[in-house]
């Protein structure tokens, strides 16, 4: 019997549609406690001081900022193994 772990997944994506498909996909698993979602990499930064997540998944091309500048901050805020 294996213990059920809470996890929290932000998706970010500047496509409304591919954060739909993307939710109903991490849905269907039910293994995650919280879905969040970002449309950018500042709106996804923003949403991590609010909560902790255990997987982000990450567009990359974003308008406001990409997915590489998000990475690369995310990394310098909060010490993540990436």
């Amino acid at each position: 019997m294996t213990k059920n772990i809470a996890r929290n997944i932000l998706i970010v994506d500047d496509s409304k549609l591919m954060r739909m498909m993307l939710k109903k996909i991490v849905e269907e698993l039910a293994v995650f406690n919280l879905i969040v979602e970002a449309e950018n990499g500042k709106i996804a930064l923003d949403k991590l001081n609010d909560n902790s997540f255990d997987i982000i998944l990450l567009d990359i091309e974003m308008p406001v900022m990409n997915g590489v500048d998000a990475l690369r901050e995310i990394r310098l805020r909060h010490k993540s193994k990436v």
